[in-house]
This record gives C-alpha cells, sequence and structure tokens, in this order.
C-alpha cells in the first residue's frame, strides 16, 4: 500500500459508513469522512487524498457534479473517484463515467467488494 494513504468518504450512510470504516482498518488507510460534496471539494483541495469514495446521491452536491468539480481543478483532477450507486443500471453508470468517475459499486457492497475497489488504487 501507498504509504500514508488516505481515503475520502462523501455522503455515506450509517450502514456504508461502517462499512467504510472496516476497509480502513483493514487496509491501514487514513478514512476521512465529509457529509457532503462541497466539503469534500475543499478537503480534496487542501489535504493529500489517493481515492475519493461518494455516494452517487447528495442533496448539495452529488457524485457527478463533484467529480466534475474536482477533475477541472489542477491539484485534485488524478484523484480516482469511486461512485455507490443505489442503482446500477446502464444509465447511471454512463451519468459516472461521462463525469470522470474511475469506477462504480453497488449501495449494496459488502467490505471485501469495497476493499477491492479502493485496493486498485492505492496498493
Amino acid at each position: 500500500m501507498k504509504a500514508n494513504a488516505s481515503v475520502l468518504f462523501v455522503n455515506l450512510n450509517p450502514d456504508l459508513r461502517k462499512i467504510a470504516q472496516i476497509a480502513s482498518d483493514e487496509l491501514r488507510f487514513q478514512a476521512i469522512f465529509e457529509q457532503n460534496g462541497q466539503d469534500a471539494f475543499l478537503t480534496a483541495q487542501k489535504k493529500p487524498v489517493n481515492v475519493i469514495v461518494v455516494y452517487r446521491h447528495s442533496q448539495q452536491l452529488d457524485a457527478t457534479s463533484l467529480s466534475v468539480l474536482l477533475k477541472e481543478s489542477q491539484d485534485t483532477k488524478d484523484i480516482p473517484i469511486i461512485v455507490i450507486c443505489p442503482e446500477m443500471d446502464e444509465a447511471e453508470l454512463e451519468k459516472c463515467r461521462d463525469a470522470g468517475c474511475s469506477a462504480c459499486i453497488s449501495e449494496n457492497c459488502s467490505v471485501e467488494e469495497l476493499k477491492n475497489k479502493i485496493s486498485e488504487w492505492i496498493l
């Protein structure tokens, strides 16, 4: 794993947050949690982040809007973005790809699935 790896988690419900924390403990990366896309964007600008995992829907700044902002910024354009999607249909996946997201995972993901997806970028 990359030394001092950190993953920014955005807009996770309590169940997904537990899964994220277990993944963090098992893979030994720093987990940073933000409640919304606006705060996540500011955090990604200030702190070194290796991966961003964001829940697709948000009341303030959803995953695709956040992805577009991050990809437009010189400081954050290369950070992989994993989107947790409640619906994994082709239209949803296409929206995420078009916004520059690196990967999508189901809202019903297991700890192992999340760890495997994150590992693609931090190991």
